[in-house]
């Protein structure tokens, strides 16, 4: 952001500078001219006027730059993609410095209203190119890829609107991007989502699941992902705000058994194991100090503990807590039962073959997956938060939810630094660097520490064990890793192992893989090399292979090679009005306009009159005049603003023509502006368009479906209520599924929609949040 402050500064400041100057100059050089000092003076208040409508418009786009370029940097997957609108958006910033620059000689283009449409036409196509970034590249909107035609679509006319705008300003000098490269640009897109269709098609932890439908392969994505969201981040806006009446059921002695089988060596005293009755699963009980239902912040623990209930529930991969229990005057913790406990006590007692662990692997992986789409990264992936069933299946563990690791002033406390140094071990360079400490723990992170996951069961032994933690600092910061040596020619399966954990632990964190993409390599050595496993585990001999390889120094150093693994190939209810969102969009390309580098008459003695720039009613005094009754005012402000492909004034207009405000009603031409902007991810218009798909005398279902998901997707509590009511009782024609239905529900219930909560209450639904 400095650059563009001082770009900013630059331009509001040099007038002032180069007045003060002429003054200095009139009182120390009484020789010069006055009229000459009168004229130059003239024109500088000439330029200073043009230039002042560009000012705030200049601010607000070098802001959106910005906030496109922190996209791309937090990018968790899709990065090509963004990598594409990423050039684009940076030389914008370059051009305006260059206009700014040269302010004198464009005095006619800052005077051309036309010239000042289109730069609001560029910050439209901005803030739509920063929409569609956050949208695509975080796995917590996982949920929106599912509509990939939709997406590609709307990737190609972001290309398509700011290549016009770029010309209408003629930037083309500087910038130059035509259909050739729009072609090249969707090839990168097209490979990017072929990529997020494969894991579509392959994962198995709940984050979706396959519809198929005349023919047609179509994906329904986990609604219970977006409760989570939803609570997580109210949890982070400090906004819980429940019934106190409403609290979790502690678990108690009627609701246990004994179990058949009890513990046995080391774990008695630990905890204790049972069954639960309402489960029929044997589970574990940890002792706990107490329960966190009764404390100052009770509502933040007991939404944390919901969350942590429904991750295991949901997927299969994560270690399942079932709640808190009281059992006499002891506090427990209760979690299911995993017979062979950690992982890394597993393989330090038996030899696991390589199918069990490439299986192993992918199942970890998958989890680690469900958890970031619910916006949870887990720091410390190690074998030792793996805990395995009996029948050998992962679960993971130790997942924190990451709401209070940062104390008031933002940096890490005691704890997480504690926590810090006992993983040093598994975490990435740009992590463990003490020059950088506390440093975020990105997606890019956690992939470095899934490798050293992979290399740890690879090789059945904990890395850099022993080794003193500046050691471990030292060596790794120097791009040296662990020792990769099975002694001898390793086999195709383990050399597959060896591509995937050097791929993960690159020095730089951008060559390491996005998450979605290492998946898809772990699932093609999976699918090439997974033979079945043995049915009963064999004690780990001495000469183990994890054994035969010793070597005193861990010298390897990081492969900067690219990694490459071959595969094989009824009734509707009434719509409130909600104000607006703070999404926008792009229109038709202005008018042509002179060259950035023609001259103009400031330099003249002289400066012929002009009409000044007015600039347009903003967005937001466009919804407050509406909230005040000034229909007119709002709809010359919707008018204006849609005109220059604002996507939200697109909605508002599409609204009053609909209603009829100020203007004759035309509800061709509002679904027409609904269906614009619902495209571009209005979540209120594709609400809007949703219903005009049923109000017509044949029932676009399909449509009708399409955009209500879309409107749900983008957590517009209505449309998830009206989702959860066609689900449940299966109207206009779609087919009856009342889980789906109390699904989408409960998200409703957590944005506190009112009618959501009442169909809840009636169906005796108690495992949710009525917020």
């Amino acid at each position: 952001m400095s650059q563009s402050n001082d770009s900013l500064d630059a331009v509001s400041q040099v007038s002032e500078c180069t007045t003060n100057y002429i003054a200095y100059v009139k009182e120390n050089s009484p020789n010069i001219e006055p009229k000459t000092t009168s004229i130059y003076l003239e024109n500088l208040n000439s330029v200073k006027e043009s230039v002042k409508p560009y000012l705030p418009l200049f601010k607000n786009i070098l802001t959106i730059i910005q906030d496109i370029i922190n996209g791309y940097e937090n990018a968790q997957i899709n990065k090509k993609i963004c990598l594409t609108l990423i050039i684009r958006s940076e030389s914008i910033g370059l051009a305006i410095k260059q206009l700014e620059r040269k302010k004198s000689e464009n005095l006619e283009k800052f005077r051309d209203k036309k010239f000042y449409e289109s730069f609001l036409r560029l910050y439209n196509i901005l803030k739509r190119m920063d929409k569609f970034i956050q949208d695509i590249t975080l796995l917590s909107n996982i949920r929106k890829l599912i509509e990939i035609y939709s997406i590609k679509k709307q990737f190609r006319e972001i290309l398509v609107g700011f290549d016009n705008v770029v010309e209408d300003l003629n930037f083309s000098n500087l910038i130059f991007y035509d259909e050739k490269q729009r072609q090249e640009d969707l090839k990168i897109f097209r490979g990017e989502f072929n990529n997020i269709m494969k894991f579509f098609e392959t994962i198995e932890s709940g984050i979706a699941t396959v519809i198929t439908q005349k023919n047609q392969i179509n994906y329904q994505t986990n609604t219970t992902i977006l409760e989570l969201l939803l609570l997580k981040s109210k949890v982070q806006k400090q906004t819980t705000n429940f019934d106190d009446k409403w609290k979790p059921k502690l678990i108690t002695n009627d609701d246990l058994q004994d179990s058949p089988t009890p513990l046995e060596g080391q774990l008695t005293g630990k905890c204790l194991k049972r069954i639960l009755v309402k489960e029929k699963k044997e589970v574990s009980l940890i002792p706990a100090d107490s329960i966190p239902y009764n404390t100052v912040d009770y509502q933040k623990n007991i939404i944390n503990d919901y969350i942590k209930m429904k991750l295991g529930h949901e997927c299969k991969h994560i270690h399942q807590f079932y709640g808190m229990a009281q059992l006499n005057q002891n506090f427990f913790s209760v979690y299911e039962w995993t017979e062979l406990g950690k992982l890394s006590e597993v393989y330090e007692k038996y030899d696991l073959d390589w199918s069990t662990k490439l299986r192993i692997s992918l199942d970890i992986l998958s989890g680690i997956i469900f958890l970031n789409c619910c916006d949870i990264i887990h720091k410390s992936i190690k074998c030792e938060n793996i805990l395995m069933t009996e029948d050998m299946k992962p679960k993971i563990t130790n997942i924190k939810l990451d709401i209070n690791n940062r104390n008031s002033s933002g940096n890490a406390t005691s704890h997480a630094y504690a926590n810090w140094l006992k993983d040093v071990y598994i975490l990435a360079p740009e992590v463990i660097d003490l020059q950088n400490y506390p440093k975020r723990f990105t997606s890019k992170s956690q992939i470095y520490s899934i490798g050293m996951l992979l290399w740890e069961l690879t090789f059945q032994r904990i890395p850099y064990k022993d080794w003193q933690i500046a050691t471990v600092q030292n060596h790794v910061l120097s791009g040296k890793r662990e020792i990769i040596n099975f002694g001898g020619e390793p086999s195709a399966i383990q050399q597959g192992f060896v591509n995937l954990i050097e791929a993960a632990w690159q020095q730089e964190p951008d060559d390491r893989p996005d998450i979605i993409t290492f998946f898809n390599m772990l699932y093609s050595l999976y699918s090439n090399y997974y033979m079945g496993e043995s049915n009963s585990l064999q004690k780990r001999a001495s000469s183990s292979v994890s054994k035969d390889s010793k070597v005193s120094k861990r010298d390897v150093l990081c492969a900067n090679s690219n990694v490459i693994i071959k595969t094989n190939n009824q009734q509707i209810n009434n719509l409130p009005l909600r104000n607006g969102t703070s999404s926008q969009g792009n229109n038709s390309p202005a008018s042509s306009v002179s060259s950035l580098s023609s001259s103009s008459s400031s330099s003249s003695s002289s400066n012929p009159a002009y009409n000044p720039i007015v600039p347009i009613i903003s967005l937001s005094d466009g919804i407050n005049a509406h909230k005040k009754g000034d229909k007119e005012k709002a709809w010359e402000c919707f008018e204006a603003n849609a005109q220059l492909g604002n996507i939200s004034a697109i909605y508002w207009q599409g609204y009053y023509l609909w209603e009829g405000y100020h203007i004759p009603a035309d509800q061709v031409r509002a679904v027409n502006c609904y269906k614009e902007a619902a495209k571009n991810g209005h979540a209120d218009a594709q609400l809007r368009y949703a219903f005009s798909a049923i109000n017509k005398e044949k029932i676009n279902i399909k449509g009708f479906l399409k955009f209500l998901k879309m409107s749900a997707n983008e957590g517009n509590a209505l449309a998830l209520y009206n989702l959860g009511d066609v689900y449940l009782n299966g109207k206009f024609g779609v087919e009856k599924d009342e889980n789906l239905g109390i699904k989408y529900l409960k998200v409703a219930a957590v944005l506190k929609q009112p009618k959501a909560i009442e169909i809840l209450k009636s169906l005796n639904v108690t495992d949710t949040f009525y917020l």
